[in-house]
């Protein structure tokens, strides 16, 4: 494991020097092109895990948070980066509907790197102020997880000698995964928008509950394999915010309406820099 780690440490300090050597070949250090359909995004999140633990209780309200940053790459496509860091946990039922045999409770930190697709401006043509922006995403990225399985009531505990509800194992370890999902941005103003988003990530790895296995007692020899590979979502609402708009402009339909969702704000701006001058 620890040299799957290492390895995974490397992965991404090339990634990330790749990024920014990018950046500076694509930009020639101008922090004013960069900057240029970039956003930056922070938010709240809830999860929902489908691994092998999730009979009941899958869903952790205000399990975390995270940030994403954003840049429009076309009128309808951008790219992204985001980090995030959720809590996890679920419980499995004796036969599926009886007392709780084992339950779990987790955290994981999630690296992705994707893209978005806003299918209205290329149905409808680009408009930046539309109210209601949806998208779909595609991302990859990897997964930090940490995770302590424990013994329910209807669970082996006490012949085992750890006592009912006590801890059965550990597990923690980086898995890859892909996701899908997608959300809406909302405007608000010319450089804030509230953005809601739902994806689900498919992890290459049955441990992120510790729970890849399981046994019959007395028969602690027989393991039984569990179905590979872990499934969550998560939701997040977050509020975004534009450095400076893109070189993209307005289908020409949209001009007016651009006009009268921005007048109110510019001249806002112009009134309080009036008052701060005399």
């Amino acid at each position: 494991m620890r040299t799957n780690n290492k390895k995974w440490g490397l992965l991404i300090v090339i990634l990330l020097i790749g990024t920014v050597s990018y950046s500076q070949y694509s930009y020639r250090g101008n922090s004013s092109n960069f900057l240029k359909g970039l956003s930056v995004t922070g938010k709240g999140a809830l999860s929902m895990f489908y691994g092998d633990l999730v009979d009941r209780s899958r869903i952790q309200y205000l399990s975390g948070g995270g940030i994403s940053f954003e840049r429009e790459m076309h009128p309808y496509f951008s790219l992204r980066t985001q980090l995030m860091y959720t809590t996890m946990k679920g419980a499995q039922l004796s036969d599926g509907n009886g007392p709780e045999f084992a339950n779990f409770t987790g955290s994981y930190v999630e690296w992705t790197v994707g893209g978005t697709y806003s299918f209205l401006n290329h149905a409808l043509g680009y408009f930046r102020e539309r109210t209601f922006q949806p998208y779909v995403l595609l991302q990859a990225g990897i997964n930090y997880f940490n995770a302590t399985e424990m013994w329910g009531p209807a669970g082996y505990g006490e012949q085992t000698g750890v006592g009912v509800n006590g801890k059965w194992r550990d597990a923690s370890g980086i898995a890859r995964i892909v996701g899908f999902g997608g959300g809406t941005s909302i405007w608000i103003a010319p450089q804030f928008k509230i953005n809601l988003e739902f994806a689900g990530a498919y992890a290459f790895s049955d441990k992120l509950d510790a729970h890849d296995s399981w046994f019959v007692w007395p028969f602690v020899d027989e393991i039984y394999p569990t179905k590979s590979n872990d499934f969550y979502y998560t939701g997040t609402i977050g509020v975004t915010y534009i450095f400076k708009n893109s070189n993209f402009r307005n289908d020409s339909r949209f001009n007016r309406r651009t006009y009268n969702r921005t007048r109110q704000s510019y001249s806002q701006k112009s009134s309080r820099s009036g008052s701060y001058r005399r």
